[in-house]
């Protein structure tokens, strides 16, 4: 059926709870997870070019101080799947999301991810790492829904 499972998140609560769910699920299946957590450099560079040169002062601090947010979310998962006794592998990839999620999936994977709390108009002007996963990824996509009480850790 399926090989691992994979999970990209962001530091919110909706990741934290799919993550959960995730892990779960894992754990029945008997296959390893890899939670993925991408960092879009153009978040540091695309800004007009009368700010350039604040953009370059402030470059590597500030994408240091996302990497270091990212490895801290990412640990936490990890503890997530110790604690259900679940293998759980990190990643921490730069650059555009989907594309890099994508060339990390085989075709055997399950990717999971969290329902986004979006309206219709919002989806069509927003890009979303959702929406694009859904239609460019060779493999299985589950959406979760949000659920209030789960877990408790």
């Amino acid at each position: 059926m399926f090989e691992r499972i994979i999970l990209p998140i962001d530091k919110s609560n909706k990741s934290i709870n799919t993550a959960k769910k995730a892990i779960e699920l894992a754990k029945k299946l008997n296959v390893k997870l890899t939670a993925i957590y991408s960092i879009n450099e153009n978040v540091f560079t695309d800004t007009m070019t009368i700010h350039q040169a604040y953009v370059n002062k402030h470059y590597n601090s500030k994408k240091n101080s996302k990497q270091e947010k990212a490895h801290d979310f990412l640990n936490k998962i990890e503890r997530f799947g110790n604690a259900k006794n679940v293998n759980v592998q990190t990643m921490l990839l730069e650059g555009s999301s989907e594309k890099r999620i994508v060339t990390e999936v085989n075709q055997n994977d399950l990717i999971i991810i969290g329902a986004k709390g979006t309206s219709a108009i919002n989806r069509i002007f927003l890009s979303s790492l959702n929406e694009k996963l859904l239609h460019n990824a060779p493999s299985t996509v589950m959406i979760i829904r949000r659920s209030e009480d789960f877990w408790k850790y």
